[in-house]
């Protein structure tokens, strides 16, 4: 709007990118995975693609989405500091609403995503000794993948509150505020779910690991087999 002052305007302008990036940051590395567990098999009768074709494929997914998750960081980066630079230039005081507190969670979950990734990013130079630019792309932590989904999460709650704050609500009108709150609900639904179906069958193995199927008929054994059913997947 006119009359918005320049840093509050790049704060807004740096963060409109945030949910684009991390959307494809998420989709980039999950596309990755599928694709090597689906076209590695020979379950349709199909010639299985070759294991070197195979992994190029999957680093290419992998280097697109360092590249994304780094951008929405940056940009990330980039809008809190113009934040809180209007916000000193003002005499206000900070986090003190609901979309301050989440966006610097975001942020700070996103940045320690990135600092995680690094040791296993530079695992083969930090053996070697030597400086030199191997980075080895194929590599998996649970640390890193939840951080980087709990950042993501984060981000949706930030920007929706950020549309709903007394700001957004004047500069947008409530109607629409309401409604791209909404979409961002839906959005989040639709790219965390494969996430938390994840999730459920991990908790589904665990599970099987402490209770086989044939468990006794204790009382405690009734109850831990009913817990086993209720989240097993497939069952």
């Amino acid at each position: 709007p006119p009359g918005m002052p320049s840093l509050f305007r790049w704060h807004v302008l740096s963060l409109l990118p945030i949910l684009p990036l991390g959307t494809a940051a998420v989709g980039a590395v999950r596309e990755r995975t599928a694709r090597v567990k689906m076209r590695g098999t020979n379950i349709t009768g199909k010639k299985a693609v070759p294991a070197g074709a195979r992994k190029k494929r999957a680093t290419r997914y992998v280097k697109a989405h360092f590249v994304l998750s780094l951008s929405a960081l940056y940009s990330a980066g980039f809008g809190l500091a113009s934040i809180w630079l209007h916000k000193q230039r003002l005499g206000r005081a900070h986090l003190t609403s609901l979309h301050s507190w989440l966006g610097c969670a975001t942020f700070l979950l996103w940045l320690s995503a990135y600092l995680n990734a690094q040791p296993h990013v530079w695992a083969d130079v930090l053996r070697d000794g030597r400086l030199a630019y191997r980075p080895r792309w194929l590599w998996a932590s649970a640390s890193h993948r939840e951080a980087g989904n709990a950042a993501y999460t984060l981000s949706l709650g930030a920007v929706a509150s950020g549309l709903m704050s007394p700001w957004g609500q004047h500069a947008l009108g409530k109607p629409l505020c309401l409604v791209c709150s909404a979409a961002i609900g839906v959005l989040g639904t639709v790219v965390l779910l494969p996430t938390l179906r994840t999730l459920r069958q991990s908790q589904a193995k665990r599970w099987r690991r402490v209770l086989p199927p044939h468990a006794n008929c204790t009382k405690k054994g009734r109850l831990m087999r009913a817990l086993w059913c209720r989240f097993s997947v497939g069952k």
